[in-house]
């Protein structure tokens, strides 16, 4: 009986076949893009699977190179099994769905309401060639906190945080919290408020492990804000910034190159993409590495039908 009931919990949550959930769009109608980055493929995604469930609201990607999955969680509370189809030339050509979850509290349950407002994510043993020990890490805004997940969406523990980092009247909001998670291979969990801590001038990344920080200097762009980091092999971190002024129209998205040294930082942009200048931008809030210097970003279309869901492709000219 116990077995009957698992079959019928996952058939309600593994569609039968892929759903084709991507369709290509342009990114740039400008003279010139810049040089740090190439755009390899752009597609807008659908709100919502052949089976109605939502889509929509993604905030945060993680790539497991074992599964060959790229994970894409939404503030919604949902975790989605996405696998990607490259043409001849190793070029992105056409992202299915191939399963969703809904993120589970210790108790099995859904999260609801604050709970589920999930914002970053990366993956643990991703690429250790076991393919059923893979682990979602993801981070969450309303009440802050990281938490460990199987692919199925059932959670396996808490990172412990600083006290400066656990309190929510740290931080200027309720939504200014963890939108930027890495793990570094080095020096462990790693992550950028999405604003500065109360009584900051400046922003800073943070090491959970010891809980050491350096200071990290934002663009000063109307509504600038962090949105994403994304650890690299070679122990330097990106970070992607979003300046979105909704007043005048304006989206601007920095990509930068972070190298930790023991007392400072070292900061390099690698390009700025503004809608001024011909990039067809959104809500960007998730990147995640695919190989070499090829990246994914999404935006989060906020459940407003005068945004989209945008999955662009690119390679970054990281040193």
């Amino acid at each position: 009986m116990a077995r009957f009931f698992l079959c019928l919990l996952l058939a309600s949550v593994i569609p039968l076949h892929a759903d084709v959930i991507s369709w290509p769009v342009n990114s740039y109608v400008g003279e010139n893009t810049p040089d740090g980055i190439r755009v390899l493929a752009a597609f807008e995604l659908d709100d919502e699977a052949e089976d109605s469930t939502p889509i929509s609201g993604l905030s945060a990607l993680a790539w497991d190179v074992v599964n060959q999955l790229l994970y894409a969680v939404s503030y919604r509370g949902w975790l989605h099994h996405l696998q990607l189809r490259f043409d001849s030339r190793n070029r992105l050509a056409e992202i299915n769905r191939l399963a969703s979850y809904q993120l589970r509290d210790l108790k099995g349950k859904p999260l609801k309401g604050k709970w589920r407002d999930a914002e970053s994510a990366f993956v643990l043993q991703g690429d250790n060639g076991i393919r059923d020990d893979t682990l979602i890490v993801i981070g969450f805004e309303r009440s802050p906190r990281i938490v460990r997940y199987r692919p199925d969406g059932f959670q396996q523990g808490r990172y412990s945080l600083p006290k400066q980092l656990s309190k929510k009247k740290k931080f200027h909001k309720p939504n200014d919290m963890f939108e930027a998670v890495a793990m570094h291979e080095e020096l462990g969990v790693m992550l950028i408020p999405q604003k500065p801590l109360m009584g900051r001038e400046i922003n800073a990344l943070y090491r959970l492990k010891g809980e050491k920080q350096w200071d990290y200097e934002m663009e000063s762009e109307r509504g600038n804000s962090m949105a994403a980091l994304e650890a690299l092999p070679d122990g330097s971190l990106v970070a992607m910034e979003r300046a979105w002024d909704r007043v005048f129209f304006s989206l601007v998205i920095n990509l930068k190159q972070i190298r930790v040294d023991s007392d400072r930082l070292v900061v390099e942009k690698i390009a700025r993409l503004s809608n001024a200048e011909g990039w067809i931008l959104d809500n960007f809030e998730g990147l995640a590495r695919h190989q070499d210097k090829r990246f994914f970003i999404v935006s989060d279309d906020n459940q407003n039908p005068l945004q989209r869901t945008l999955l662009y492709y690119i390679e970054l000219k990281t040193r």
